[in-house]
């Protein structure tokens, strides 16, 4: 913990106040006639899971489940072996992505995120954020979503006083870089992505669509005809790739213009998406289903994924 906030304390944020109103007329072209990737192959990977959603992966390639159904994180082996069960009784644990030193975790009935240390030890961070879901991290930066308010909130760290000091908890906070309003104060945005120049993309289950923020506050349409979209990532080559729990459950592979490929169906209620093998392999969970999904992409639709 402590070095995830000491390293951590430099972060400069660009965004930060960045107000919005309703989506611009979208800059890109609308999702349009499905296509289907051919050649995926889906297996069961791990099973017998509480509620599944959130995915992330350490060092050593274990993988990390929020069990949002079983309050707790599900540690499992590079094979899909269960090893462990960290934390007790957690308030509904949404999403985890890996961050400086250990995890930070989505607490979503407890309005808070929680920082899990590679030693296993689990605090909260930050102080309170109503109904907190989807997370995004990207380097020093880490930015969650309130759910039912649609605000988009990034931790942000008070004065330190050197390598050797702890960063006094009350001085680490989540303050808005986006503020709905009009008719986009709502609920609805789910899950976060964060890209390489800073923009944040966000999926929208009410309109069915996903939404650009840019760093300068800009936010405007993706794509749109989307079905129930929740958990978002995004290759090493800028390929976006987006869970669908609509149509039987699937992921959505879109290119820079917004155009949607199917890359497997059948999923149930699948939550979020995480590459290994250096993006020719994918696993999705299914909140419904209470399992992990392993996809091998076809070889020529492997696209590397950053970890996370």
């Amino acid at each position: 913990m402590k070095l995830f906030l000491v390293a951590t304390a430099v972060l400069v944020t660009s965004v930060l106040g960045a107000r919005a109103d309703e989506p611009e007329a979208a800059t890109t072209t609308p999702v349009a006639a499905r296509a289907i990737l051919p050649g995926a192959l889906k297996t069961v990977w791990a099973k017998d899971l509480k509620a599944p959603q959130g995915l992330a992966r350490d060092k050593a390639g274990n993988i990390y489940v929020a069990e949002f159904g079983g309050g707790r994180i599900a540690k499992l082996s590079p094979q899909g072996a269960l090893l462990q069960r960290l934390g007790k009784d957690l308030k509904s644990p949404a999403f985890i992505r890996r961050a400086a030193g250990g995890f930070l975790i989505s607490e979503r009935k407890a309005n808070r995120v929680l920082f899990l240390s590679d030693q296993g030890k689990i605090s909260p961070i930050g102080g309170e954020v109503i109904e907190s879901l989807g997370l995004a991290t990207s380097g020093l930066r880490a930015v969650v979503i309130a759910h039912t308010t649609s605000r988009v909130l990034e931790l942000t760290y008070g004065r330190w006083q050197g390598i050797n000091t702890e960063v006094p908890t009350r001085e680490i906070v989540w303050k808005p870089i986006f503020e709905p309003s009009g008719e986009t104060a709502r609920y609805g945005y789910r899950c976060l992505a964060l890209d390489r120049d800073g923009s944040l993309f966000i999926s929208d289950e009410i309109e069915n669509r996903l939404l650009l923020l840019t760093p300068n506050g800009r936010l405007t349409t993706f794509a749109r005809d989307l079905d129930d979209p929740t958990g978002v990532t995004i290759a090493d080559d800028g390929t976006v790739y987006v869970a669908e729990e609509g149509a039987g459950g699937r992921v959505a592979r879109l290119d820079r213009e917004g155009n949607a490929t199917t890359v497997v169906e059948g999923l149930g209620k699948p939550r979020d998406i995480l590459f290994l093998d250096g993006g020719a392999t994918m696993l999705v969970s299914d909140r419904e289903g209470g399992r992990i999904w392993r996809i091998v992409l076809p070889p020529n639709a492997t696209a590397k994924a950053a970890a996370r």
